[in-house]
């Protein structure tokens, strides 16, 4: 896993005194977890909130459905230069996985900011959530599962986003977790760091199939800096599915919201709803 300690830049180079504070945050954040590489398992699993929890599909008429098959791109050449026998990796703790602070709140939610960053002490509690984010990304790489085939499925449409990295959706050369199965499939999440247009860094969660040793790709995390702010996207894993939050942060402060819920039936099949603010 590449750490970087570079703060994110918008691409226009201005930035005002309240984004500097929340980048200078991120930077130093950043500095630390890859320094301190050890994870925080009281927040990444904290069993008094969300152990044994199922995905909760909650009020369906806020939520409307994905079509996967015109949302997604088929990648038949894999070349995964650390690949090894998947079967042969540890698999890390159980479900649930990611951050369980994004359990606490009711979304949308908004932190307020000043010229110096966050208002305190509210702010923290974002802040938090970020540090979590950023130990689950700094941890070592593991060896990477053989992949035969890869479909990447798109979560969102940031095609018209200058600053986001659409090859860092592809990625699997960075694999730091081998998670726990989700119905037929083995689950691996991989780590990227990209500096194409600006800084970031992209989480994607691959599904496998033992069998065929295809896979499905899902980027579930990216945190990189956009014209004048921040873009975010969060995850939590449960033991049948994901839930999606996503925010950014500008001049008046940093947002967050639930913005998908990701079910995986036992048979394999895929489902993704947006859920409407």
């Amino acid at each position: 896993m590449v750490c970087s300690t570079e703060t994110l830049k918008s691409p226009t180079g201005q930035i005002n005194q309240m984004q500097k504070a929340i980048l200078l945050f991120i930077s130093y954040s950043t500095i630390w977890s890859c320094s301190n590489p050890s994870v925080d398992n009281s927040k990444i699993f904290d069993t008094s909130i969300v152990t044994n929890r199922n995905l909760n599909v909650g009020d369906t008429n806020k939520i409307q459905n994905s079509n996967i098959s015109n949302s997604s791109e088929i990648i038949s050449s894999i070349d995964t230069a650390t690949s090894v026998d998947a079967s042969k990796t540890k698999i890390y703790s159980t479900f649930p996985f990611g951050c369980s602070d994004l359990n606490k709140y009711k979304y949308p939610k908004h932190w307020k900011g000043h010229e110096e960053g966050l208002v305190q002490p509210e702010g923290k509690e974002f802040e938090e959530i970020g540090q979590c984010f950023q130990k689950i990304n700094s941890a070592k790489a593991i060896g990477s599962p053989k992949v035969n085939k890869l479909e990447v499925l798109k979560i969102g449409n940031y095609n018209k986003d200058y600053s986001f990295d659409s090859l860092a959706l592809k990625s699997i050369d960075s694999c730091i977790y081998h998670l726990p199965n989700i119905g037929i499939y083995e689950c691996y999440y991989f780590s990227h760091v990209t500096k194409i247009k600006t800084h970031g860094i992209y989480g994607n969660l691959l599904l496998l199939d033992p069998i065929t040793s295809n896979g499905k790709l899902l980027n579930i995390y990216f945190e990189y800096s956009g014209d004048q702010h921040i873009n975010l996207r969060y995850f939590m894993i449960y033991s049948n599915g994901i839930n999606l939050y996503e925010g950014a942060c500008y001049d008046d402060g940093c947002s967050l919201t639930e913005s998908y819920r990701i079910t995986i039936k036992p048979n394999g099949e895929i489902n993704i709803k947006q859920i409407k603010i």
